[in-house]
């Protein structure tokens, strides 16, 4: 009779560790930077802008497996599935301004967000169905991203732009472009 309780207490405990690695829970991804890269800073005529937002140092994040289990602190450190259930706190609203005059309709400052097209490469979407205007575009889809600056400012002035994010727990999260120049 002992050495059946101690093998039913033996298995149980086994059985809780193989259940604290099974991922079958919603996990999430969260992070506290982004950044611009910028393939090159000296925009070509004919050529467009293209930036690369990225969040910096991705967490994935899990949630405590429901249920018994002796080890739910064990089940969530575990980053089985890699955020595939979005972010941990999703993105509210996008912003894009230069710190000089862009044109005569977007002075420094202004926002240039309807400038933007959208690459959301990471979705899978085919050919041009997956490149939209940012307005149109679900704010979840900017990180990781390709944004597209369709027009060319009409001063020739050097531009560094600024891209905010707020996030819905409340926090904004802003990065700045190399400086760019169109030839």
């Amino acid at each position: 009779m002992i050495k059946k309780s101690i093998f039913l207490l033996f298995a149980g405990y086994i059985i809780s560790l193989i259940s604290a690695c099974i991922c079958n829970n919603t996990k999430y991804v969260d992070f506290d930077e982004i950044s611009i890269l910028v393939d090159e800073p000296l925009i070509s005529t004919g050529d467009s802008l293209l930036m690369y937002v990225e969040a910096v140092d991705p967490r994935f994040i899990g949630q405590a497996s429901p249920g018994l289990s002796l080890f739910p602190t064990a089940y969530a450190a575990i980053d089985c599935d890699y955020g595939w259930g979005g972010l941990k706190f999703p993105i509210s609203s996008v912003s894009i301004t230069s710190n000089q005059d862009f044109n005569d309709d977007y002075p420094a400052g202004t926002e240039l967000s309807p400038l933007f097209l959208l690459d959301t490469y990471t979705y899978e979407a085919p050919g041009s169905e997956r490149i939209k205007p940012l307005g149109e575009v679900n704010p979840q889809e900017l990180i990781p991203s390709e944004l597209i600056l369709y027009e060319i400012p009409t001063a020739s002035k050097a531009h560094i732009l600024k891209i905010e994010i707020t996030r819905t727990k409340g926090d904004t999260l802003i990065a700045f472009s190399p400086t760019l120049s169109w030839e």
